[in-house]
């Protein structure tokens, strides 16, 4: 049999009795000898489907295993460490998440089932801050939901925010918690607050003050939330840190801005402007035009969301891209600048539907739908308004559906109305007819008895009759 291509050669039989011995492994596989002359068997290059490209080692296998290990009972943000850090990269290679390129800061990831049209936006907070799960306010909650989970709070503090996470945000419930761990109480990160400040450690002052307003903001608590903020703010101003800095900014305008405090809002949008480079600012940019929609100021709201679609182009992040024009669109809307909220809506329709955005494609569709009925060209809008509906049904977005199938209808009715109202008018040019004249009445009196009778007479008959 021939040997194998990249195998050493055999050494004579007369110097078998001078090589050393060589080992033997536990499993049986031959191992090279410790001493001996050396072999002229030519390596690999890394590069060519070698071993060390590609392949995790023992050592990589050993501490991904400790990793999982240790962290398995554990909720995330009692973990040690992000787990990117103890999984290598290869073979698992990990796509760049679009972020800031001076902050690093990134979106927080959005509702399902929801639009994030005309609403504010926030940073997901960096995994160092460990920070509780911060849940937003559902648009589609109705008052009793929002006041029953604020009082959930109110009545037992020490509810942890994840008993308010959907199975979509990563709900740890039912996956074997370990035994004796409490909730997060917001009066363990005052207490922690505290300790760092007397030990001088006012970076873990500054994050313990944000993490007891992330377990306020995820309640609903918003008053709450921003006295904490400012705690926050008060902190990592003398720490000159912008990461802090742009991310506190940019919660306390969210909060102000479901307070309906909406010019404090823009006060914090402007200073997280400053600090953040492209990605940030349209951030702040998107909820500046939110906010000034809310305050009437629709000029103000369409030059606020023009800069933020100019600075999303630069970032290349189609996520942040389609709800900058979604905003865009809607301004132009209110403002009566048909034309250019149609050019907008279509292209975040476009970039919903490469993204796979259900809710987005099916929003904008529906305020297509409206920008045509605006214009009374039914047949268009019933276009729009039944692909809406189609969109919204297979997304299993309800409340869109619910209002693409009652618009629907309303344009359908509106074309069968405009169109008998044209047939009508087309037969009356056809076969004119003589305008009707009114008959001019006269009154006239005369006595009966002792009764005075008024009568009514046309004029026609007057000249018959004399008093």
């Amino acid at each position: 049999m021939s040997q194998p291509q990249d195998a050493a050669p055999r050494p004579p039989a007369t110097d078998r009795g001078n090589a050393a011995p060589r080992r033997q492994s536990a499993q049986g596989t031959r191992l090279p000898a410790i001493k001996g002359p050396t072999t002229t068997a030519k390596h690999k290059k890394p590069g060519n489907g070698s071993r060390e490209e590609g392949l995790l080692t023992n050592k990589d296998l050993n501490a991904i295993k400790g990793f999982i290990i240790c962290n398995q009972n554990i909720p995330f943000q009692h973990r040690r460490g992000a787990i990117q850090k103890f999984i290598p990269d290869t073979p698992f290679k990990k796509p760049k998440q679009p972020c800031d390129n001076v902050t690093g800061l990134q979106l927080s990831p959005l509702m399902p089932l929801e639009s994030s049209i005309d609403v504010p936006i926030r940073f997901e907070p960096p995994t160092e801050f460990y920070s509780p799960t911060l849940v937003d306010p559902r648009s589609t909650a109705t008052p009793v939901q929002q006041l029953f989970s604020f009082m959930k709070r109110s009545v037992n503090p020490a509810v942890s925010s994840a008993a308010f996470d959907s199975p979509e945000r990563g709900s740890r419930k039912g996956t074997g918690a370990r035994s004796g761990f409490k909730s997060l109480d917001p009066k363990d990160y005052m207490l922690r607050a505290l300790t760092c400040r007397r030990a001088n450690q006012r970076k873990q002052e500054a994050i313990a003050y944000f993490n007891t307003a992330a377990i306020h903001y995820s309640s609903s608590d918003f008053d709450k939330a921003v006295e904490l903020l400012l705690k926050n703010v008060a902190v990592l101003e003398q720490l000159a840190d912008k990461v802090g800095l742009a991310l506190a900014h940019n919660l306390l305008g969210v909060c102000n801005h479901r307070l309906e405090k909406y010019k404090t809002a823009i006060h914090h949008y402007k200073k997280q402007e400053a600090l953040c480079g492209y990605y940030g600012r349209t951030v702040a940019q998107i909820n500046m035009g939110v906010a000034y929609s809310a305050l009437e100021e629709k000029a103000f709201a369409v030059q606020a969301l023009l800069d933020a679609v100019d600075n999303c182009r630069m970032t290349q992040d189609m996520c942040i891209e389609s709800i900058a024009l979604g905003n865009l669109g809607l301004a132009y809307l209110r403002n009566g600048n048909l034309r250019g909220a149609q050019e907008n809506l279509e292209a975040c329709m476009e970039l919903c539907s490469l993204s796979g955005d259900e809710a987005g494609a099916s929003v904008c569709l529906l305020l297509l739908g409206e920008v045509f009925s605006l214009v009374k060209d039914h047949k268009r809008a019933q276009f729009y308004y039944a692909n809406a509906l189609r969109v919204s049904t297979e997304g299993g977005v309800k409340d869109v559906q619910q209002v693409a199938r009652v618009s629907l209808g309303i344009s359908r009715g509106n074309d069968k109305y405009s169109g008998k109202c044209m047939s009508l008018a087309n037969e009356m040019k056809l076969h004119p007819q003589k305008p009707v004249q009114s008959l001019q009445r006269q009154h006239t009196r005369h006595s009966v008895g002792n009764i005075e009778v008024i009568d009514e007479i046309p004029q026609q008959d007057c000249k018959q009759i004399d008093v």
